[in-house]
C-alpha cells in the first residue's frame, strides 16, 4: 500500500453464493481525505462500505492490511461510520442529543458528550439549530445532523 494511503482495496470481489455483490473494486483513499461512493442501486456501494467498516468479511487475499478479517473489538476502533439515505435520526431527540447518542452509549458524561456534539454541529454549520427536533429541520439540515453523528 502506498505510504500516503490510509485505505486501499485491490481488486476486491465479494460474493454471496452465486450472486456477485462487488466485482473487482480497486480503491485507494489517502489519509485524512474525504471519499464518497456513488453509483446506481445494487452496484455494491453498501457492501464495500460494510467491508471497510468490518461489518462484512472481506476476502483477505484481495485487500490491503487496512481491510482484513477483524474481531468485533477491532471494528469499534476503526473510526468508520456509515450514513444512509434514511438518516435514522431519533425523532424525540434534538440535534445535540442525536449527535451525542453514540457517546452516551459509550458512557461519556453528559456535559462532555454535549460539548463534543455542539463542536461537531458547528463543523457542519448546524450549531444554531442544536435544540431543534428533526421534524423542525429541512432535509438538507437533517442530512448534516446525520453526517455530524457519523463523524
Amino acid at each position: 500500500m502506498a505510504a500516503d494511503a490510509k485505505l486501499e482495496l485491490i481488486h476486491v470481489t465479494k460474493r454471496y453464493g452465486e450472486t456477485t455483490a462487488v466485482d473487482r473494486i480497486a480503491l485507494k483513499i489517502a489519509a485524512g481525505s474525504y471519499c464518497c461512493l456513488l453509483g446506481p442501486s445494487g452496484c455494491g456501494k453498501t457492501t464495500t462500505l460494510r467491508m471497510i467498516a468490518g461489518h462484512e468479511e472481506a476476502p483477505a487475499r484481495a485487500t490491503s492490511s487496512s481491510v482484513r478479517r477483524t474481531s468485533p473489538t477491532c471494528r469499534r476502533r476503526r473510526g468508520t461510520a456509515m450514513m444512509f439515505q434514511s438518516y435514522a435520526l431519533f425523532p424525540h431527540l434534538d440535534c445535540t442529543d442525536n449527535v451525542a447518542f453514540s457517546l452516551k452509549m459509550r458512557g461519556v458524561d453528559k456535559d462532555t458528550r454535549r460539548a463534543r456534539a455542539r463542536e461537531v454541529l458547528g463543523r457542519v454549520q448546524m450549531e444554531p439549530y442544536a435544540s431543534r427536533l428533526p421534524a423542525q429541520l429541512s432535509g438538507g439540515q437533517q442530512q448534516r445532523v446525520a453526517l455530524a453523528r457519523a463523524r
